[in-house]
């Protein structure tokens, strides 16, 4: 039962391993080097899948009602956009929008001029966090405020005005 599940994610890591020391090797010459790119590759792969657990479980719970079609359609469109999407493409948008490049520009950078990649990409960092900051306060806060059927904020007719009554129907769960 174990294979059956984990032989593609098992190549893969072997491969993404044998991909690390041949660059380790490449770049190093020495057994060192392969040890060393070894060790970063084998941590980043560590921390990806420890970050990447609570993702796990929240898509569980939206599988969960899901059909089979659309279960295979979520699993296959929504990792190929995390994992290659927001993980490549995005930084090379960002580096592209920053230093006003082509895309193609962005590529060659971050293949050639790794220094100056980095340098571009972290300084829209402030940007980037603000973004997510934003993104994820919406996130948590609509688990805290109900808006079917409610007009929260307004001051129409719909919303009761005496104290008691709005506190019983009141659009926030505590």
């Amino acid at each position: 039962m174990f294979a059956k599940y984990f032989s593609g994610s098992i190549i893969f890591t072997l491969v993404a391993l044998a991909v690390a020391a041949w660059v380790g090797w490449d770049n190093g010459g020495t057994g060192a080097a392969v040890l060393q790119t070894l060790f970063i590759v084998a941590v980043l792969g560590v921390l990806e899948v420890s970050l990447s657990f609570d993702n796990a479980v929240v898509n569980a719970t939206v599988l969960r009602d899901m059909d089979a079609v659309w279960r295979r359609r979520f699993l296959t469109w929504g990792i190929a956009i995390a994992v290659f999407g927001m993980r490549v493409v995005f930084p090379l948008v960002i580096v592209a929008v920053i230093a006003q490049i082509s895309p193609w520009a962005a590529v060659m950078m971050a293949a050639t001029d790794p220094a100056e990649y980095a340098r571009v990409l972290t300084s829209a960092h402030l940007t980037v966090s603000a973004f997510g900051g934003a993104f994820l306060a919406m996130v948590g806060l609509k688990h805290f405020i109900r808006t079917s059927g409610t007009n929260f904020g307004s001051r129409s007719s719909s919303v009761p005005s005496t104290g008691s009554e709005r506190s019983r129907r009141s659009n926030w769960r505590w």
